[in-house]
């Protein structure tokens, strides 16, 4: 997705911060413009990031496991971050050129992502949270699994089993299935944690184990990882999707 997370708050050893160590970072709001970003936090002024840092200092960042150039934005950018999340940490920014691959595991066509945890996209089905927030004591919205697509109309937990969907004109490869963090415990409007929720629930339902007992290894899966969505990779590039486009399973 254009500008889908191209910028990264790092710390001190500039490796990844992220809502599972600060989860304030989910009240900061984050509006596009064609000129880079406008951000705000509470009690905090609104502060204007560039999009494209001329002549910043580069960096080599550290995503899990990866690593790649990042450049890093002007400390008057940093110190409101630092203001924010009380903590040493810098913002930076993607270049337009870098090239950071998924896991090898499952790149078939040197398919890259941005300064995602993994994959560039998620979908979930909207009857896969309705099935969920029907065992759960409190409902809770979709944006608790920050997915990219979601998708309505599709049998519960339909996208278990995609390997290959079209929208629009684009075609999307099912890479592998989401195991969800302590992030999808956080409120992304206040950015309080209820430590448990869903996972507690979705951990009686929705292991690794029991999902794809025959695959989860081969999947990247660990045995008691709690399963809730699908990574997807776009197999054609240029092209747009729009709400309400129809949804075509190939695979």
């Amino acid at each position: 997705m254009e500008h889908d997370r191209r910028f990264m708050i790092v710390d001190a050893n500039n490796e990844l911060i992220t809502q599972r160590e600060f989860s304030k970072m989910a009240t900061i709001s984050v509006e596009v413009t064609e000129d880079g970003l406008n951000i705000s936090a509470e009690g905090i002024c609104k502060l204007a990031i560039p999009n494209g840092f001329d002549g910043a200092e580069k960096a080599i960042v550290r995503v899990w496991q990866s690593y790649c150039e990042a450049l890093v934005a002007a400390d008057e950018i940093n110190k409101w971050f630092r203001e924010v999340l009380n903590t040493t940490c810098r913002l930076v920014q993607m270049p337009s050129n870098s090239r950071r691959l998924i896991n090898n595991l499952f790149n078939v066509n040197d398919d890259i992502v941005s300064f995602a945890d993994g994959y560039p996209l998620l979908v979930i089905g909207e009857s896969s949270l309705r099935d969920l927030n029907e065992r759960l004591e409190k409902s809770i919205p979709m944006n608790r699994f920050r997915p990219n697509l979601v998708i309505s109309g599709s049998e519960t937990f339909g996208e278990d089993t995609w390997k290959e969907i079209r929208i629009g004109k684009t075609v999307f490869r099912a890479v592998k299935p989401c195991a969800r963090c302590v992030v999808t415990t956080i409120d992304q409007e206040t950015g309080v944690s209820y430590i448990k929720e869903p996972l507690k629930t979705l951990a009686t339902y929705r292991k690794a184990e029991e999902v794809y007992p025959d695959s989860f290894s081969s999947l990247g899966l660990n045995i008691n990882d709690v399963i809730f969505g699908r990574n997807l990779v776009a197999e054609n590039f240029g092209e747009y999707i729009n709400i309400g486009n129809n949804v075509d399973v190939i695979a």
